[in-house]
């Protein structure tokens, strides 16, 4: 009986001491990573509308030019409006493209802001009609029209 009971106590004692290898377990530490996120494509412009545009307003001596890429607008002095809207997200005014569409004469998007602490946002919508391969005006027709020439 003593032996079984000391057969038993060391089994036990063995059982209760093995370590079981962790190797192969999964580490549920986050891995880090310093590579970003890509950013997001945020228009996507028809192509008869895609090339260099300028305009003039009334109110500025100066001609401006807007240029229309695949996947983005080119706002004037070269500023990416894509990456305006990306950075934008960190910031206390977020920008976001709404309602985006396009047809073989029209072009159009809404553009909203809103405040990074509050629900009040407001909205611009952004139209343009084709008159031909070269002429464009906004649409619908503003006081004063203000027509695109490509370039």
């Amino acid at each position: 009986m003593r032996n079984l009971l000391l057969s038993l106590l060391s089994l036990s004692f063995l059982t209760f001491n093995c370590s079981g290898n962790d190797d192969n377990l999964p580490n549920n530490e986050p891995e880090n990573t310093t590579t970003p996120p890509p950013p997001t494509q945020h228009f996507h412009p028809p192509t008869w509308i895609q090339g260099v545009w300028a305009w003039k307003q009334t109110s500025v001596a100066s001609v401006q030019y807007i240029k229309f890429t695949q996947d983005d607008i080119i706002l004037p002095n070269n500023i990416s409006y894509s990456s305006l809207i990306n950075q934008s997200q960190n910031t206390n005014l977020v920008l976001a493209i709404e309602k985006e569409g396009y047809s073989s004469t029209l072009y159009f998007y809404t553009e909203t802001r809103k405040p990074a602490t509050g629900n009040l946002y407001s909205a611009d919508e952004f139209r343009v009609k084709k008159i031909n391969d070269t002429l464009m005006v906004r649409y619908p027709d503003f006081s004063p029209a203000i027509y695109y020439t490509k370039q």
